[in-house]
């Protein structure tokens, strides 16, 4: 009997012990995935010269890429590692906390600037996608990327507004 108890005390140690490096190692399959699919989506938008949207799935954690934009068909899929979800997607002054969120990228493999919050037991983390180039940064809270993010609608917004025509 004792022996029984030494082994159960000792497996319970033992998955105590690999909790932390697993929880690691599903953070960076999550960012992994997440950078994977931004980069494949402009990649394919850039070389078949047509527009490619990344679906964000906030229900079940699945992402994916729509060949030809919103109406296209499905080219690549995957979901979120066990405990790790994105509670929220945003672009510009748009946010999605529930359903899909979709990112188009034109046909020059260029996005809106959008973040992704990557959450897990007892960590979260903001990501954020430059549209111009796809560069991914962590940023610290929700109040720098609001800054973010606003800069970035305001300068869209300037460019737009602008009359290049002489």
């Amino acid at each position: 009997m004792t022996v029984i108890v030494i082994m159960a005390l000792l497996s319970a140690a033992a998955a105590f012990t690999l909790a932390g490096p697993i929880r690691t190692q599903r953070r960076a399959e999550a960012v992994g995935l997440i950078r994977q699919v931004d980069s494949s989506a402009r990649r394919a938008a850039h070389n078949r010269f047509e527009p490619v949207a990344i679906e964000i799935d906030l229900e079940d954690g699945r992402l994916s890429r729509r060949e030809g934009g919103r109406d296209g068909i499905f080219s690549f899929a995957a979901s979120l590692p066990p405990g790790i979800r994105i509670d929220q997607v945003r672009a510009g002054h748009r946010a999605w906390s529930d359903g899909t969120a979709v990112i188009t990228c034109s046909s020059a493999g260029m996005s809106p600037t959008y973040a992704v919050h990557l959450v897990g037991e007892h960590w979260g983390q903001w990501f954020l996608f430059a549209g111009l180039t796809g560069q991914m940064t962590q940023v610290r809270d929700a109040d720098a990327l609001d800054a973010i993010l606003g800069s970035a609608s305001a300068g869209a917004a300037r460019s737009a507004d602008r009359d290049d025509a002489d």
